[in-house]
């Protein structure tokens, strides 16, 4: 058995790996382990870089016929002796699926000593035209071209932006900007200060990813976050297929329960659970 990191081609790629991980490959922000036997290859592991010091699992695949024979705790082991010798500290794994599909993930990262973290949450999609359709969104759209107190911030420099990162890092939040992209971010703006936002990013031509939304309860009710919705909704609908969808993430319980208001129609909702493997120094 034979365990290495490879430089794998897009062409390759295309070949054995989802569609959306591929793009992380041929945009240089994946790493790609497999294992081979007899010269084919029996496992395949890929990770992406969150931070200096820790790696996000991405995907592991064993196939079908060829599992049970520890072809992937053979792959795991050698990840982490190669991202410890690397100075990676730690390995997250977030996973979305069915809870049948969750239990099986569950078991597998549990026998390779993950923990799961005290986080979990749901992963809806939406047809953005079923979102259009809600009386919440409809009304805001019909009422407003531009949408009271929520802007586009496309400047990393922004005054706003800048304080609004110091205002996370006092929360112990750190904002990951390779999850979302300015362009398709919006902000709720009061005295100067951003307290709200949805954090979003166009992941393929018919799809935007809302990863984080944030309202800040203390200053403002949760009318902001259907304002910033309809923000995000304007936007697609201007810029995207009229067959556009919209997944978000919603960590939280009132999150959750403010999409189940605004739209109860949603196309998927999965389940959220999030592990990590702390390496050996």
């Amino acid at each position: 058995m034979k365990n290495q990191l490879i430089d794998i081609s897009e062409a390759d790629a295309k070949k054995i790996l989802p569609a959306h991980i591929c793009k992380k490959v041929s945009e240089k922000k994946a790493y790609v382990f497999c294992g081979e036997e007899n010269e084919e290859i029996v496992s395949i592991a890929v990770f992406s870089e969150s931070q200096s010091d820790r790696v996000m699992l991405e995907y592991i695949q064993v196939p079908e016929n060829l599992r049970r024979m520890g072809y992937a705790h053979e792959l795991m082991e050698y990840c982490y002796t190669t991202f410890s010798r690397a100075g990676v500290k730690r390995i997250f794994c977030k996973c979305s699926d069915t809870l049948e599909g969750l239990q099986l993930m569950y078991k597998f990262l549990l026998s390779e000593e993950f923990i799961p973290l005290t986080f979990d949450g749901h992963l809806i999609e939406y047809y953005v035209q079923d979102l259009m359709d809600s009386p919440m969104i409809r009304r805001i759209l019909e009422q407003y071209e531009q949408i009271p107190n929520v802007i586009s911030i496309t400047d990393t420099k922004h005054p706003y932006l800048k304080d609004f990162s110091v205002h996370c890092k006092e929360m112990s939040t750190c904002l990951n900007w390779d999850i979302f992209d300015l362009k398709w971010s919006r902000f709720y703006v009061q005295n100067e200060r951003i307290v709200g936002t949805f954090l979003s990013r166009r992941v393929d031509e018919r799809t935007l990813y809302i990863p984080i939304t944030f309202v800040d309860k203390g200053k403002i009710d949760m009318k902001a976050f259907v304002l910033l919705l309809a923000a995000c909704v304007q936007q697609v609908q201007q810029e995207m297929p009229e067959d556009a969808i919209i997944k978000l993430q919603a960590l939280e319980a009132d999150t959750y329960h403010a999409m189940q208001k605004i739209c109860d129609d949603s196309e998927t909702d999965y389940l959220l659970q999030e592990y990590v493997r702390i390496l050996n120094e």
